[in-house]
């Protein structure tokens, strides 16, 4: 209303800034984030209006001890890129200056179902065009397409139309792509979620829990620094909710295995149930979430077993 000169756009570009709104909206109400200007709303409309790039906008949680900076259309000078979404993530608790990057990408194609094989579109953006600067970023797809993702192998509700890389597309693929890169389903049409944000949640809250943990440094060390042989699966980051964003979390450390401990918590504010566990094989920390949250590979017919995203181990192989 306030610039005559708004043309039509074309419906990729609507979902692209349709989009960046969905974003925003999960990090600010599930996950608690506050932006950090106060005109937050009014600066971004008239930046997305004028077709600048870079636009930047910063939100923090000091609940959970998160920063995050938010950039439509970066231009990542060192691929020569412009990536939609550039979102860079940092612990206002370590004092390691620890950040992370998620990169994401909408992709709508119209008049036609989302590409025969999603893999090759997460190649392409991965590795050919670099999103991932040398393995150094999270990249995923953000797409409208139901029953995208053809290869499907993981009996969650979810993996039909969303893919977290929680195991390898291809059967012949030996490294696992462990959380690193996938496509995911944001549409309003879709009516079969609880929200038509929760792949979504489940992205944002999978890359604040376990992509931006050291997920294999578990063993735990003694008053002079020197590793024992004993493992705690508790992050060095703060336990928040993964559904409602509390940092309000009952945790119980409970033994597992000989002399290991895994982390049963409870979120005080909406009752979620999770468990903070490791993987046998190679000790890579594991979330379960339920069968419905849980980003982890599950087992088809025990949905409590998870596959391992690291090694593809399964706990119920090692049982038998």
């Amino acid at each position: 209303q306030e610039n005559e000169d708004v043309g039509v756009l074309d419906i990729p570009a609507i979902y692209e800034k349709w989009c960046l709104l969905q974003i925003i909206k999960v990090l600010i109400e599930k996950y608690q984030f506050v932006p950090d200007e106060g005109d937050w709303k009014r600066r971004l409309l008239m930046q997305v209006i004028k077709s600048r790039y870079n636009i930047e906008l910063s939100f923090t949680n000091n609940k959970i001890g998160k920063k995050v900076s938010l950039t439509y259309e970066k231009e990542l000078a060192t691929i020569n890129r412009r990536p939609d979404f550039v979102l860079d993530f940092y612990s206002l608790d370590s004092n390691e200056n620890k950040y992370h990057r998620l990169i994401m990408d909408a992709k709508f194609r119209e008049g036609v179902s989302f590409p025969g094989d999603v893999s090759d579109l997460i190649s392409e953006l991965y590795l050919d065009k670099n999103y991932s600067e040398d393995k150094k970023n999270t990249v995923f797809i953000l797409h409208p397409s139901i029953n995208a993702i053809q290869n499907v192998r993981n009996p969650q509700p979810w993996a039909a139309n969303s893919y977290y890389g929680e195991d390898s597309i291809n059967v012949k693929d030996r490294e696992k792509p462990n959380h690193q890169y996938g496509a995911i389903l944001v549409s309003p049409f879709y009516q079969s979620y609880h929200s038509y944000l929760d792949d979504l949640q489940r992205l944002v809250g999978l890359f604040l829990q376990y992509n931006f943990e050291d997920n294999k440094d578990l063993s735990m060390r003694d008053q002079d620094g020197k590793l024992l042989s004993t493992i705690d699966s508790v992050p060095k980051e703060k336990i928040f909710c993964f559904i409602c964003g509390s940092e309000k979390v009952t945790v119980k450390r409970e033994t597992a295995g000989r002399s290991n401990y895994k982390n049963i918590c409870t979120c005080n504010d909406c009752h979620h149930y999770f468990v903070i566990n490791y993987c046998g094989s190679c000790r890579n920390r594991l979330w379960k979430h339920g069968r419905y949250w849980t980003y982890h590979k599950t087992h088809a017919f025990e949905p409590y077993n998870i596959q391992c995203p690291s090694c593809g181990a399964l706990t119920a192989q090692r049982k038998e």
